[in-house]
């Protein structure tokens, strides 16, 4: 017996270890028919009913801009002192600097590094009131809290670069507040955010010459990402357009080509246009999307499979981001992170620590399918609807944690996924039902 005893201890903690695995899909509980956009569509009583017409589109983004949710960069009388954006530099450079967030060699960044990011960031040569500098982003950019290409990551693992803001679509407004002391870097603000941008990737450019390419009619690309070429015949490649991007309209030349003009960097520096094109196919509109529940669903499940990254890290979304490039097929400017996200539009519900499972499940049910966005601090998701009593949403989501024994095993999915709300129960942090803090129907307020 005594023999035995070892073999015994090791199977034990061998078996009570937690452990670390990928997932492989589908979810607990998911069939492919869950999968698919017209299985929650036809639960819909009025699937395509307009719920908002651009009237109602501008007010709900003039709510979300009033809520400090979103900034408006056109917008005239906004001004910018250097006090305010330097301290928010400084602020988050102050944040890294004490961090134990390592760099891609996996070592601790050094004292080195940090005077040469000061040094670059050229806070000394900065007016005492900024002067407003347009801009127009040329491409997808990333936004980054240092004016650095390096990444800042956990010394366990490299998923999540803490250096990456966000991501801006391509021919988006911003403002130009700062410039690096190489002029290399530009300190930018756009409508979910602001940040450090390679200069290269935008062009200056004076307020109404903005608007007018702004103003003219415009496609907006409804697929998860669109080629875009600069030929008819589709043979020379510019870049891939993200979901929501919207871009000037030349015109429809045929069932299968249509042309757009892109901002460009004229030889001079100044803002030029070229002509490029697109497949006219169902993964380019017309204007905006019509708000339909029917509409919203189809975009989101155009997402399915999509991979996760931090901030838009891979070129990929996050759980926000992934909600914001669903609708801005409509023209709805939804904030950039989760937190934010869910202060926008019509409260459902509110949850707290104490609101037992019986009752969030019950209350869920006023929840309006593919226009309700809910979540927690750190965390959104789109509400899909009720199927045999329980409630699903799709999710651009990390991982997940399942219950073993006497641990809990981390099961790493990195995608967007339909789910039901019980995933993650039985372990500490509890289910996404126990979890859920808020709902929230992207309606504005003063429609009640």
């Amino acid at each position: 017996m005594r023999r035995l005893i070892p073999y015994i201890v090791f199977f034990v903690f061998s078996g009570c270890a937690p452990k670390f695995m990928h997932h492989t899909p589908p979810l607990p509980g998911i069939i492919s028919v869950l999968e698919t956009p017209e299985f929650w569509i036809e639960k819909i009583p009025n699937p395509d009913s307009v719920l908002l017409d651009e009237e109602g589109i501008r007010l709900l983004n003039r709510e979300i801009v009033k809520k400090e949710l979103y900034f408006n960069v056109l917008e005239k009388g906004t001004v910018f002192y250097r006090k305010e954006v330097r301290d928010e530099i400084k602020k988050t450079l102050r944040r890294f600097k004490s961090s134990s967030k390592v760099s891609h060699s996996g070592l601790p960044f050094t004292q080195d590094f940090w005077e040469e990011i000061e040094e670059k960031m050229n806070l000394r040569k900065m007016s005492y009131k900024i002067p407003k500098v347009y801009g127009l982003t040329l491409e997808k950019i990333h936004l980054r809290d240092l004016p650095t290409n390096e990444i800042a990551v956990s010394s366990r693992s490299c998923e999540f670069n803490r250096l990456q803001v966000t991501t801006v679509r391509p021919f988006e407004p911003v403002l130009i507040l700062h410039k690096s002391m190489e002029k290399d870097w530009l300190y930018i603000k756009s409508g979910l955010a602001e940040g450090w941008v390679d200069a290269g990737r935008i062009v200056s450019a004076v307020r109404n010459s903005i608007v007018t390419y702004l103003d003219t009619p415009f496609v907006v690309i409804t697929g998860a990402d669109v080629p875009l070429y600069g030929d008819e015949e589709f043979k020379n490649f510019l870049m891939w357009l993200p979901m929501g991007t919207r871009v000037r309209l030349d015109g429809i030349h045929s069932r299968d080509v249509v042309s757009v003009l892109i901002p460009i960097r004229g030889d001079d520096g100044s803002l030029n246009f070229l002509k490029a094109y697109l497949n006219n196919d169902v993964y380019v509109n017309v204007g905006h999307l019509p708000y339909t529940q029917r509409n919203v669903i189809r975009q989101s499940f155009k997402l399915l499979s999509f991979l996760y990254g931090w901030g838009g890290t891979w070129d990929s979304d996050d759980c926000s981001g992934t909600i914001v490039r669903i609708f801005s097929c409509f023209g709805i400017n939804l904030p950039r992170n989760s937190s934010q996200q869910q202060k926008v539009g019509l409260a459902v519900v509110s949850f707290n620590k104490k609101t037992r499972s019986k009752e969030r499940m019950e209350t869920l049910y006023d929840a309006v399918p593919g226009i309700t966005i809910m979540g927690w601090p750190g965390h959104i998701m789109l509400y899909l609807g009720v199927h045999k009593g329980h409630h699903y949403c799709l999710q651009n989501i990390w991982g997940f944690k399942k219950k073993r024994w006497f641990t809990e095993d981390t099961y790493y999915i990195g995608k967007v996924v339909v789910s039901d709300l019980s995933l993650g129960e039985g372990t500490k942090r509890g289910s996404l039902l126990e979890r859920l803090t808020t709902a929230r129907v992207v309606m504005p307020v003063e429609n009640e």
